[in-house]
This record gives structure tokens, C-alpha cells and sequence, in this order.
């Protein structure tokens, strides 16, 4: 239900079947979380290969004040040819309809911030940790602390290791958007994952929208791991 606001009820589904109807002819309608996948035939004569026909349809099923949200995908059925066991590739659309995702709630919003600042403490713990082990480090660090010098020399050695876990994160990060907003899924705020033992483990964002076709889907998931290893690197 990521890319939804709740849980589609009977009464939600029969306005968005009054909705749907005059542009497409349902064949069938599966229940799976948060809404309904339905499939069926374009009512008008039109190729589903190309983005243009998914846009066209999806503004056509989505009139102002419409209470729920269809969106025009590819078929997420797995079909294989070489198992008869699978349906077959499907040539036309699917609609997936959902409740319009909901906003942000005041807890989760408190997660989110408290999420971020635990991310950026545990990536400069980490930082700082690469150096734990190092004798020369270490000695000069129980000198300085002896004499009561200046100790932030710890700090000049470690913020280069922060920057380059941030930087890798924030570079995949922007390149999981750039994919989104090229294959015209909308996505919310991106969440930090703390780890002391990488920095920051991983970025969360929630789709508020589902990817139109597997490609889409693949471009999403490939970018970031490419651009984040080409940034590593790099660094």
C-alpha cells in the first residue's frame, strides 16, 4: 500500500467502476492491497506501447474531484512463455486504482526528522570509528589528551570519510528521482536509514505512484546502484 492512501472499500470501488466504464471495457477486477487492479480493453481503438496512450487514457479516467486515483500501468502479472502455468503477456493496460496517498502524518514527520539527524550523527560515528584502531592516531590523540591540545585534528581526518558516505548516498538518491521523474512517477521525501556500522545503511522514498511498466520499475532500481558505485569510485 505504499503508493496509496488506505485500503480501497466496496463503496470507493463502485464509484471508480462508474468512473472507469465509459473508457474501458472491464474484463476483471482483483482485489490486492490498497486498491484494485483491473483489466480489461480500451474502448477506443488506440496502441497501449506507447506513453502517450497510457497519459491520454489516465487523464480520461481521472476527472477533476474524482475521489480515487487510476492509474494506467502495465499488466504487474508475471508471464512467462516457457511456463503454461503463467498467463500469457498482456497487450493492453491494466488500471490500478487506489485511494489518493495521504499526507505525512505529525508522528511520522517526527520519525522522518529524527531519522535525518540520527543519519548524519551515526555517519560521522562511523568516521570517526575507521580511525579507532589506528596506532599512530590513536597515540597522538592520548598525547594531546595528556598535554590538553587540541584534539580536533580527529575531526579534520575523519570529515572526508563522512563526506564521501554522504555524497555516495546522496548521489544515489538523486538519481533514483531522476529516474522517477523521467518515467513520471511521483515519489515523497526521501527517509535516511541510521547504521554505526556503514553511516547511513540506506535512503527510503515512498512512490506515490506506481511505475507505468517494468521498465520504468528497472530504471528505478538499476540507477542508483550504477550511479553510487561510478561515485565511490570516484571518491
Amino acid at each position: 500500500e505504499a503508493v496509496t492512501g488506505g485500503s480501497l472499500g466496496e463503496r470507493e470501488w463502485a464509484d471508480a467502476r462508474r468512473v472507469i466504464e465509459p473508457h474501458f471495457k472491464i474484463r476483471e477486477a482483483e482485489k490486492v492491497p490498497g486498491g484494485y487492479i483491473v483489466r480489461g480493453t480500451p474502448v477506443k481503438n488506440v496502441s497501449p506501447s506507447t506513453n502517450d496512450t497510457y497519459a491520454s487514457l489516465a487523464s480520461s479516467l481521472n476527472p477533476p474531484g474524482c475521489a480515487t486515483v487510476h492509474s494506467v500501468i502495465e499488466d504487474p502479472a508475471p508471464n512467462d512463455d516457457d511456463d503454461p502455468d503463467l498467463p500469457p503477456l498482456a497487450l493492453d493496460p491494466v488500471i490500478f486504482v487506489t485511494l489518493p496517498p495521504g499526507d505525512r502524518s505529525a508522528i511520522s514527520s517526527a520519525l522522518y526528522s529524527l531519522s535525518t539527524l540520527s543519519s548524519f550523527l551515526s555517519t560521522l560515528a562511523f568516521a570517526l570509528g575507521c580511525y579507532a584502531l589506528n596506532p599512530s592516531v590513536m597515540s597522538r590523540l592520548e598525547d594531546a589528551a595528556k598535554a590538553q591540545g587540541d584534539v580536533g585534528f580527529v575531526f579534520d581526518l575523519a570529515l572526508p570519510v563522512a563526506f564521501g558516505v554522504a555524497a555516495v548516498q546522496a548521489s544515489r538518491e538523486v538519481a533514483k528521482q531522476a529516474a522517477a521523474r523521467v518515467n513520471g512517477v511521483k515519489t515523497g521525501a526521501p527517509s535516511f536509514i541510521p547504521s554505526l556500522n556503514f553511516g547511513v545503511i540506506a535512503v527510503a522514498t515512498r512512490l506515490r505512484s506506481p511505475p507505468p511498466d517494468r521498465k520504468a520499475l528497472y530504471d528505478i532500481g538499476v540507477a542508483p546502484a550504477l550511479v553510487g558505485y561510478g561515485v565511490s569510485l570516484l571518491l
